[in-house]
């Protein structure tokens, strides 16, 4: 067993925002143009988008490709490692995501706040 977990900790932040995941996700089967590759996101800004993909260039996972009038975007072979893990990831979710959701609504239901006191004057009459 590692002796610390910083090396996890770090693999995880490469994937740790919102779109990286999903990015991956479509560029692992095809090359995508930018704007293909934000329909298919569905919902994320042309800011984001460019920030993640440099993100994911700077850590050696997306690769572009200038084209005539166009850029497209691809998986690095080092991303190409990453499969795997992501399928794995994927899997887990789908096998356990209702016990992830039951156990946060059993959460949400014991912490839940109780409703405050009425108003000093405005008590209910029956």
């Amino acid at each position: 067993m590692p002796e610390h977990p910083q090396p996890t900790r770090e693999a995880l932040e490469l994937l740790a925002r919102p779109w990286k995941p999903n990015i991956l996700w479509y560029l692992r089967f095809e090359s995508l143009t930018f704007s293909r590759l934000r329909r298919k996101l569905g919902g994320v800004s042309r800011e984001v988008l460019v920030q993640h993909l440099r993100a994911l260039e700077r850590d050696g996972l997306v690769q572009r490709h200038p084209q005539e009038e166009r850029l497209e975007f691809s998986l690095t072979p080092l991303a190409s490692t990453l499969e795997p893990t992501l399928d794995r990831l994927y899997e887990w979710w789908h096998r356990h995501m209702t016990d992830v959701r039951r156990a946060q609504e059993s959460y949400d239901q014991r912490i839940a706040p109780s409703p405050p006191p009425p108003a000093a004057g405005y008590e209910s009459r029956p």
